[in-house]
């Protein structure tokens, strides 16, 4: 089969089941209708995807779309390269000929442009993401890398003007004008440290194939250290405020108690609880208990359960109350503040003295450190309380416990080893 000359180049997206659409070529011949098919390599979200004109959106949170639409009028060109030098060789190409010749046309007008691409920094960063996901990293782990990527994204909007960056952009002076552009965000030393960690370990990835040089991301001046705030609990008087409220039958904050409850006396986490049904409830020597195979754990873990935390299970038929996460942290809040858990607190925030009322800084995770401070307190030993939280060391389980001297002193003194 032999080509005539007149044809037209176009791009469509091809579903994948498994990933987002692909970018594929068709150069469909105007006389019979045949067709070369073939992949750019490029894959689209179908919503970035301008199906009139077969380019990319412009999207300002995404100048990589221009990148990818100078890659696809390459490919345009290469084609009518290819064609016109037939043409004025007077060659009939097959099918299969033709399209070896266009894969080495666009290949050698590329060489130079493909290394430009895959050493931009953001797209790196995107490359970076997508292999961790075919890793065993959790979900929160790829979450905090797009953060920190959003947040350079945002930095290069905002005071870069949307120029391209490559990796070995990134110096010194990009590194403290992100730290400046992040604090003056608002963002606190502890949350800015772990976005220039995602980073550097993108960095020292890049490091490791050749394709960024510069180690002024080691440098320890231009760091930002986080810094540790003081970790709250709910103490068992302020969890029985919370248990003696009134509250109308059934209403936000009833429920919301309930989940609270179940928290709070078993120290699962937010996913967990979210997965909670009737099959996670056994019985072990007579005694109610929760056994499932908790997030980030190995094994499956044994959790005894006290009469109040039953009774609730039983009430929602072992399917607690759903909310999205933020409303659950929200709605907890407000919850701490109806019982009246409004001691002041006194916090470091970028090195300044800042005070809160306690109930401002309650979220799940405040639940499960008040598991594991309130039964230490209670005499529960410490590796029996590892293993209930599901954590493979004590060092993890000690970062969930909120006891001051005074309260180590007390129970040392009451201890019979010491009288």
């Amino acid at each position: 089969m032999y080509l005539c000359s007149m044809a037209t180049v176009r791009f469509n997206l091809r579903k994948n089941r498994k990933s987002d659409p692909t970018v594929q070529l068709v150069y469909r011949y105007d006389s019979d209708r045949q067709k070369i098919t073939f992949s750019t390599g490029l894959k689209a979200k179908a919503n970035d995807w301008n199906d009139k004109i077969m380019r990319y959106k412009s999207i300002k949170s995404k100048p990589e779309h221009h990148d990818y639409n100078l890659i696809l009028n390459k490919w345009v060109s290469s084609f009518t390269d290819v064609i016109r030098e037939n043409e004025i060789a007077g060659l009939n190409k097959t099918a299969n000929e033709l399209k070896e010749q266009v894969l080495n046309k666009f290949n050698a007008n590329n060489s130079q442009g493909s290394k430009a691409v895959s050493n931009d920094l953001y797209q790196y960063f995107e490359k970076f993401i997508n292999e961790k996901k075919e890793t065993l990293v959790t979900n929160d782990t790829i979450k905090s890398y797009r953060n920190a990527l959003n947040h350079l994204i945002s930095y290069r909007s905002s005071k870069l003007r949307n120029r391209k960056i490559q990796l070995n952009d990134v110096n010194r002076s990009f590194l403290i004008g992100l730290n400046k552009y992040l604090i003056e965000k608002g963002l606190d030393h502890t949350t800015v440290h772990k976005i220039r960690k995602r980073l550097d370990s993108v960095l020292t990835h890049a490091r490791k194939k050749d394709l960024y040089t510069l180690s002024d991301y080691k440098d320890s001046d231009i760091k930002i250290k986080a810094i540790k705030h003081e970790k709250i609990y709910l103490t068992t008087s302020e969890i029985k405020k919370v248990l003696d409220l009134k509250l109308p039958k059934d209403g936000k904050l009833d429920r919301v108690r309930d989940r609270f409850i179940i928290q709070v006396f078993t120290g699962i986490r937010l996913k967990d609880l979210r997965e909670l049904s009737k099959q996670h409830i056994n019985s072990l020597n007579g005694k109610p208990v929760l056994k499932k195979l908790l997030h980030k754990c190995k094994n499956i873990n044994t959790i005894p359960l006290n009469s109040m935390v039953v009774s609730i299970l039983s009430k929602h038929d072992y399917n607690p109350p759903q909310f999205s996460d933020q409303k659950y942290r929200d709605y907890l809040k407000e919850l701490c503040k109806e019982a009246n858990i409004d001691q002041e607190i006194v916090t470091n925030k970028n090195k300044k003295q800042v005070n809160f009322k306690k109930y401002e800084k309650v979220g799940s995770h405040t639940l499960r450190r008040s598991f594991a401070t309130n039964a230490l307190i209670s005499g529960v030993p410490l590796n029996a309380i590892t293993y209930l939280m599901g954590h493979s060391k004590t060092s993890q389980t000690l970062e969930y416990i909120c006891i001051d001297e005074q309260e180590v002193l007390k129970q040392a003194f009451s201890n019979s080893f010491f009288k």
